[in-house]
């Protein structure tokens, strides 16, 4: 099974999945074996710590998740303390560009771990149980 690596997270992916990394933009975008669904995981620093203790996420991550609904039509709010693997934070579930998104918003030590993944409408759901087996592999790196 592959793993990811950086300097904030890693994760193990399914060996038929596929891994690319944008170097210019820093995300890393992994793609189900049929292409119709895709997870991506993208680093926002901070200067802060981000509270994202049990039950507890930070009104800076339901800040961020809400600013990302603005342009969507909203399927689930942004619902606070969602575990992933080891870290906290809130999910959003929404429609845009004939696109169905899960987006995570996720504390770490000086960062924030932004995820989403998307699928078109008429796929959505069919990959939801093996991504979440894929994120429940996220794991923090010492920073």
């Amino acid at each position: 099974m592959p793993f990811v690596h950086t300097d904030w997270w890693s994760l193990d992916v399914p060996d038929d999945w596929i891994i690319e990394r944008d170097d210019d933009s820093g995300v890393i975008s992994i793609a189900d074996p049929d292409e119709l669904g895709c997870i991506d995981l993208l680093v926002l620093e901070s200067d802060t710590a981000i509270d994202t203790g049990a039950g507890n996420a930070s009104d800076n991550l339901l800040s961020l998740a809400t600013a990302a609904l603005a342009d969507a039509q909203i399927l689930q709010q942004p619902e606070a303390g969602v575990t992933l693997g080891q870290f906290n934070g809130v999910v959003s579930r929404f429609v845009e560009d004939g696109s169905v998104w899960r987006e995570w918003y996720l504390g770490g030590e000086g960062f924030v771990l932004v995820v989403s993944h998307n699928t078109d409408v008429e796929h959505q759901g069919l990959d939801d149980g093996i991504v979440d087996d894929i994120l429940a592999t996220l794991v923090v790196e010492a920073a």
